[in-house]
């Protein structure tokens, strides 16, 4: 069975503005800052809008999407297709401040300081590439059984290239944070920084 095909069917010939849900819940009082407006970001952005936050999303692009956006060909994913999803969140009262880079145009902590709550969705837009250092793998896992590979660093060798293809995701540019959100060493965000609330009661909590 084509699913692709069907749900572009269902798309193209039953997504109607008109149709489009727009409640949301009563206004709680809480303003919500939200750092990205890629998938992750715009999904965020949404579900706490509907729940009756008061929800800006900052982008330090131009444009809204993300990756999604930038990194995949119009041919693939039409700009006007995409845009005109993208406006669901602004009939749901989301706000937007695109060219908008936190760090340099707001500092982190001040962002902390003016909103209830910050969503970081920044995503791996990072590639710090020039070459890549081969080193000899001594085992793949630790005493728990654990994907934990551990090398040699005295047995390296390296290679200089012109182009590296990505296929296990990239790094995340934490460098706006000041150093108040700790990077985990495949850089991703560790968030059980002090100032961050307890967040395991709210229905859109997936403790991992």
């Amino acid at each position: 069975m084509a699913i692709a095909s069907l749900k572009r069917y269902a798309a193209d010939n039953f997504d109607k503005e008109e149709d489009w849900d727009l409640g949301i819940k009563e206004e709680n009082g809480k303003k919500v800052a939200v750092i990205g407006a890629g998938p992750s970001g715009l999904q965020t952005a949404m579900q706490l809008r509907r729940e009756g936050c008061d929800v800006t999303v900052f982008e330090k692009l131009p444009v809204r999407g993300g990756m999604i956006r930038v990194g995949i060909p119009a041919y693939r994913l039409p700009r006007e297709i995409m845009e005109r999803e993208i406006t669901y969140l602004d009939k749901l009262g989301v706000k937007f401040r695109l060219n908008f880079e936190i760090g340099k145009d707001m500092e982190f902590s001040q962002l902390v300081e003016e909103y209830d709550s910050v969503v970081v969705a920044v995503g791996k837009h990072q590639g710090r590439v020039k070459g890549v250092t081969l080193k000899k793998c001594l085992s793949m896992f630790d005493g728990q059984g654990r994907f934990a590979p551990s090398f040699d660093e005295e047995d390296t060798r390296e290679l200089t290239v012109d182009t590296i293809v990505f296929a296990i995701g990239q790094g995340v540019e934490g460098g706006f944070a000041k150093d108040q959100i700790e990077q985990r060493p495949n850089t991703t965000f560790a968030c059980d920084a002090p100032w961050i609330k307890d967040l395991r009661e709210h229905p859109f909590f997936i403790e991992s």
